[in-house]
């Protein structure tokens, strides 16, 4: 640029006039709003500067020049736990002589960009002799203090994070006129001195606790409630979290902390199952279909969020209460393994009364959670396992039992977790609910929620072919644990059902053992049906471009001591033993 020299008595000023630059415009002088984001500065020593005059009659200045902004000199980049945004200041220059009626105070912006990786000195430019009220109203940083004149060279750095500097900032200078005088066009001196901040140590450790929180929460934020949808948090702040590195600190100011994505305890995994398409067995269809993994669960069923539902609805009535409430409960595996592994996470004693027929996986995972086995006839079917629980509840203090074939928990369990994560991830597409009926409360509950969203959709009610009571059948013995109870259990809305389909033990076994071999999938004889179903009424024309989802309510990692995988227990017991053999064969 130019440099422009006017000498009026004593008062000589020089300045550094900028080369194509559009005018600034005068703006309303508003208060400053501080940014979201805080710096860290390093505390630099100032020297303080005699104040202005406080008059010179005749003082009015005119909007400037427009500026280039001032070089940013490079540094070394700080580190991101410390420093988020870099600022600098910038003096406007006076307009052209001679200057026009103006208003006393006037505010004048020139913004000037943070390059990532820099650092921005703040500098302003001193006058040779002062000036009527000139007043430095410098944006720095928030809780930073800015002197309002200038001293001796000593440069101060505000280093730029490259990873969170983002914004421009501006820099505002107000001045204000003493008298409506106007006086000759001043000079300025273009030697720069040096604007320091100055913070607290207080106001410093908060800046570099907001610039932790600042990588903290650029993590995806964790969802705000349960799993399933009930009370309390699913991802809860830990008692302690010591010696954190910055990019996983979670602690910011006066030590609050924000909620971490761990699990407060295993039964805050239940739910939220995926859905997943089938690929390699289905042949010649004519719709897609989707299985709901719910052997994604904790112990692989769906009888998992029964379970839960049971116990935090019987602790929300005053009917139960852990270390002095005994749950009874009859089931032929899924809801008893359940209850088993949600009673020791939360310390009751739990006592499931189960047919003979039932697994020894199931078996074995129930006392493994130190759940005690009662066993009865197999003639007798669940019902002989129901009026054995409900005895044992008459005859044991202090007991409750839970009775799931009754108990709405199961139906209003389903209705407020199952179905709408079904209808949120077929986005409202869904045409087809395809459901096993043991206890009825997954068709009553997730059946029902999606009904009210579409009553357009269809939900199909899957049977043992060997025992189709639903439909007016006589109840007979299957191999299908999990659906077919051989009677209507009292939480099943049968009106729901639009359509029945009725599988034999037979084809719900060949579809359970070709879903992990070609879908990946290890579900139990229940899951086969269900699949066998969905699959099969895909393969009508009437199903052309429809999604049909179904629900598979179990794991096959409790049916390996099963009729289901017979064949593999023999073949895994007839496999050889290899010995290494020395040089003369032995």
């Amino acid at each position: 640029g130019t440099s422009q020299k006017t000498e009026l008595g004593d008062f000589t000023m020089q300045v550094q006039q900028p080369q194509q630059t559009a005018p600034l415009q005068p703006q309303p002088q508003v208060a400053y709003q501080p940014p979201q984001t805080t710096a860290q500065f390093t505390p630099q020593q100032t020297t303080p500067i005699a104040a202005a005059p406080t008059s010179i009659p005749g003082t009015e200045f005119q909007p400037p020049p427009p500026l280039t902004p001032q070089p940013v000199a490079t540094a070394v980049p700080a580190t991101p736990a410390t420093t988020v945004y870099g600022q600098a200041a910038v003096t406007p220059q006076p307009a052209a002589y001679p200057p026009q009626p103006a208003p006393a105070t006037t505010t004048y912006t020139q913004p000037q960009l943070a390059t990532p990786g820099a650092a921005v000195n703040l500098t302003t430019t001193a006058a040779s002799t002062p000036l009527t009220n000139l007043n430095y109203t410098q944006l720095l940083t928030p809780g930073a203090v800015p002197n309002t004149a200038a001293a001796a060279p000593a440069t101060t750095s505000v280093p730029v994070t490259p990873a969170l500097t983002t914004t421009a900032q501006t820099a505002t200078t107000t001045m204000t006129a003493a008298a409506p005088t106007p006086i000759p066009q001043p000079t300025f001196n273009t030697t720069p001195s040096t604007t320091t901040a100055q913070i607290t140590p207080a106001q410093l450790a908060a800046a570099a606790a907001n610039a932790q929180y600042q990588l903290a929460v650029s993590r995806p934020a964790p969802p705000a409630s349960d799993t399933l949808g009930y009370q309390g948090p699913r991802c809860v702040a830990p008692k302690q979290l010591k010696n954190v590195s910055n990019t996983k600190s979670i602690q910011f100011d006066a030590g609050e902390r924000i909620a971490v994505n761990i699990r407060s305890d295993m039964t805050r995994v239940i739910g939220r199952t995926p859905l997943v398409f089938l690929n390699r067995v289905t042949d010649n269809v004519f719709a897609q279909v989707a299985v709901k993994m719910e052997c994604m669960n904790p112990m692989g069923t769906a009888g998992d969020r029964v379970a839960w539902e049971m116990v935090e609805e019987g602790e929300q009535q005053g009917k139960m209460s852990p270390g002095e409430t005994v749950l009874v409960e009859a089931s032929v595996g899924d809801t008893g393994v359940g209850l088993a592994f949600v009673g020791a996470v939360k310390g009751y004693k739990v006592v499931i009364v189960m047919p003979e027929c039932s697994s020894m996986d199931v078996r074995c995972a129930i006392r493994a959670f130190g759940g005690e086995v009662v066993l009865t006839p197999n003639s007798k079917g669940i019902q002989g396992a129901i009026y054995k629980a409900a005895e044992i509840t008459r005859t044991t203090p202090a007991s409750v039992f839970c009775n799931q074939w009754e108990n709405m928990a199961g139906v209003r369990v389903h209705q407020k977790t199952t179905g709408p994560e079904i209808w949120d991830d077929t986005n409202g597409q869904i045409d087809v609910l395809v459901v096993g009926v043991g206890t009825g409360a997954t068709l009553t509950g997730a059946g029902g929620f999606i009904k009210t969203q579409n009553p357009g959709v269809k939900i199909v009610a899957v049977e043992p072919g060997e025992s189709p009571v639903l439909q007016g059948g006589q109840p007979g013995a299957h191999k299908i644990h999990g659906i077919g109870a051989g009677f209507q259990p009292k939480v099943l809305n049968a009106d729901l059902i639009d359509e029945f389909c009725t599988v034999r033990t037979d084809q719900a076994m060949e579809m359970a053992r070709k879903l992990p071999r070609l879908e990946g999938i290890l579900t139990g004889i229940a899951g086969g049906a269900v699949a066998f179903a969905a699959v099969e009424l895909a393969k009508k024309p009437e199903m052309e471009g429809k999604l049909i989802t179904a629900i598979l309510p179990n794991t096959g990692m409790q049916a390996f001591s099963t009729p289901l995988f017979e064949d593999l227990r023999a073949e895994c017991l007839a496999l050889p033993i290899y010995y290494e053999m020395d040089e003369v064969g032995h």
